[in-house]
C-alpha cells in the first residue's frame, strides 16, 4: 500500500488517478446506488472532480504517514547529458517571426 501511495512512477500515478476517478464516480452516483434523493446529472462531473481534488492530498498525507516522502528526482542539467546527444543531431532552426498586418 505504501508503494501505491508514495511511488512517483508513471504507472503508480496513473493507478492513483484511476482509483480517485472510480471513487469519485461511485460517490456521484450514490443517490442511484442507495435509491434515495436525486442528484442533478449536471452536477455529477463537478462532484467527481471535487472528490478527486480532495482525495489527492489525502492520499499524499497517508503516504507520508510512515515518515517517508517520495523521492523527487533532481532536474538533469544539459551539460550532464551533452555527450549523449546522438551524432547527426542538428538544432532546429528558429522560425522567423510573423509580421503583423
Amino acid at each position: 500500500m505504501n508503494n501505491f501511495l508514495t511511488s512517483n512512477s508513471a504507472a503508480m500515478r496513473l493507478a492513483r488517478t484511476i482509483v480517485q476517478a472510480v471513487i469519485g464516480v461511485l460517490i456521484s452516483y450514490a443517490d442511484v446506488l442507495i435509491g434515495q434523493a436525486a442528484i442533478n446529472p449536471e452536477l455529477r462531473p463537478m462532484i467527481v472532480a471535487l472528490v478527486m481534488a480532495v482525495l489527492s492530498p489525502v492520499m499524499a498525507i497517508l503516504g507520508e504517514a510512515d515518515g517517508k516522502k517520495p523521492e523527487i528526482p533532481e532536474p538533469v542539467k544539459a551539460e550532464e547529458i551533452a555527450d549523449e546527444i546522438p551524432e547527426g543531431y542538428e538544432e532546429p532552426e528558429e522560425e522567423p517571426e510573423e509580421e503583423e498586418i
